[in-house]
């Protein structure tokens, strides 16, 4: 490496610290503000991304130009040949949006539908993405979990407001990976007070949650490359394939719930995945392993498909 290329090298990494740096502050606010918010609406997320991000967006842009090499300053020769190589390996980061978690529902005041889903997996996946350096958008409900690294976050908590955050967003990805436990079911309605307990039986009336992933292709539009999750107690082949054809998606990844060790509240876990042409399995792991390799492919499928993903 000359020495035009080393200064160059070092110049493009101060950059992108600082632009990472004003990343994490944008949206460390960002979150703050928008879980005081009385509202989780996409009109909400759409306020904080301007009243928030807009200064350190500008200003992510010019370091980008800076990282990628378009800086005059200490740019090598236009003929250099390192520099030429260096740009053609240079792509641009693609937009992933990855759900996970569960969604609650409520009942009451203190009651709430939800189910046993801790998020681990979507949260790695979110996380393997991004030290790929993709642009990760994490929409999530309610978890334990640190938000990674490096990736976009939105916290959510009832199967509706998913829906809007990802309507939302979703036509300005390039890929989107449903991995959230969304409730099936909602309370019709949601009392005002605690519900007593007083009555031998309670009957909850409920109704069909929006189909997020249903509505990716068929309703929101989306084109990009569409990954599912399928958590299945049985007949795990035949229930993800239909899956896949149903609602539109290029590859579904499911997993068997009922094994004890894997899946829901483990560490673990133990994949089929399923596309139109092929099933991969994956061997029981750590989720963070599984998340490692499940990028991998899904990214050489996205550059199978569109040639662009890093």
């Amino acid at each position: 490496m000359g020495l035009g290329q080393h200064c160059d090298s070092k110049r493009r990494q101060r950059c992108q610290n600082s632009a990472w740096r004003n990343f994490d502050h944008c949206h460390s606010e960002g979150r703050r503000r928008w879980q005081k918010s009385p509202r989780r609406t996409a009109q909400g997320i759409e306020q904080i991304e301007r009243s928030c991000c807009s200064k350190n967006r500008r200003r992510q842009r010019s370091y980008r130009r800076c990282a990628e090499g378009r800086c005059a300053e200490g740019r090598c020769a236009e003929g250099d040949q390192g520099r030429q190589e260096e740009r053609q390996l240079t792509t641009a980061a693609v937009k992933v949006l990855i759900t996970a978690g569960p969604t609650r529902e409520p009942i009451d005041p203190v009651r709430f539908l939800t189910n046993r889903s801790s998020g681990r997996m979507g949260y790695a996946l979110a996380e393997a993405f991004a030290r790929r350096e993709e642009q990760v958008l994490l929409i999530s409900g309610p978890t334990q979990l640190d938000i990674p690294d490096h990736v976009d976050f939105i916290p959510v908590e009832t199967a509706q407001e998913m829906y809007d955050a990802v309507a939302h967003y979703l036509p300005k990805m390039d890929a989107a990976i449903f991995c959230a436990a969304v409730a099936d079911y909602t309370p019709v309605t949601v009392a005002a007070q605690k519900i007593k307990k007083s009555a031998d039986t309670l009957t909850l009336e409920l109704k069909k949650t929006p189909d997020i992933l249903g509505s990716a292709r068929q309703v929101i539009g989306f084109q990009g490359y569409l990954v599912g999750f399928a958590a299945e107690t049985e007949d795990l082949e035949q229930n993800a394939r239909t899956k896949l054809e149903r609602k539109g998606c290029d590859m579904i990844i499911a997993n068997n719930v009922s094994r004890a060790g894997i899946g829901f509240d483990s560490a673990e876990n133990e994949v089929l995945i399923v596309e139109a042409a092929e099933n991969t399995a994956l061997p029981r792991d750590t989720k963070e392993h599984l998340a490692q390799h499940l990028a991998d492919i899904i990214s050489e499928r996205w550059l199978r498909k569109h040639g662009t993903m890093s």
